[in-house]
């Protein structure tokens, strides 16, 4: 397998889909959209364990933030 192969985790075609239905369904919640589009991102570019690592990240600021409350 090819390092341009093992990186694309996402076809073009469903990546658009979920853009176009994010931008649509959270137009009310820009919050939720950019979050959407920042885990659609990651998987893109790093699959599962970028999405995992990303949600470990934000929940520990999210944590990190209620300490330092």
């Amino acid at each position: 397998m090819s390092a341009t192969s093992e990186e694309k985790h996402i076809g073009k075609s469903i990546e658009n889909m979920l853009r176009e239905i994010f931008e649509k369904e959270l137009s009310g919640d820009p919050e939720a959209r950019d979050l959407a589009l920042k885990i659609l991102e990651e998987y893109k570019s790093r699959g599962r364990k970028g999405v995992k690592e990303l949600l470990e990240s934000l929940v520990e600021q999210y944590d990190a933030s209620l300490e330092g409350a």
